[in-house]
């Protein structure tokens, strides 16, 4: 296993082009070949973020994290230090991506490393969505059609 650097104790000159916002959300890490990975949003700006990590990741490896109100964001990992390791975002966030993600609702919740299952990942057809609309209409309907019934 390649060893990346650890990162000094002491400050360097920040080469950031944003500013780094600390999060402190749970989120969930994915990997190719590996199960997804509970981790801990340190903080993030526009072009990565520090995780805190139980998982041993590797030097430049691709991953993904969801972000909360901004969905799934991938990266490579770009450092480590003793408790966290650096993740560099392929895209920068967009513009209001980092108050979104601070407005979203954490709401205590174990987070769940279990991916959707296989009839969730897909789009429904309009066919579907319109029967199923159809479907929930008739039986509120029928529900109002009732209670006035009774009412009579």
């Amino acid at each position: 296993m390649t060893q990346l650097a650890s990162r000094p104790s002491y400050p360097f000159p920040d080469r950031r082009a944003s500013a780094r916002t600390h999060v402190g959300q749970r989120s969930v890490l994915r990997r190719e070949g590996q199960a997804p990975s509970p981790v801990q949003l340190v903080n993030v700006a526009r072009e990565g973020c520090a995780l805190s990590v139980e998982a041993e990741l590797e030097p430049h490896q691709q991953v993904e994290i969801d972000l909360a109100g901004l969905g799934p964001v991938s990266g490579r990992i770009v450092w480590r230090s003793a408790s966290a390791y650096g993740c560099r975002f392929e895209n920068p966030l967009p513009a209001g991506a980092i108050t979104r993600l601070l407005l979203a609702e954490d709401d205590g919740a174990e987070v769940s490393t279990t991916p959707p299952p296989s009839f969730l990942r897909g789009r429904i057809s309009p066919v579907a969505t319109l029967a199923l609309l159809a479907g929930v209409s008739v039986f509120a309907w029928a529900g109002v059609a009732e209670i006035v019934l009774q009412l009579a």
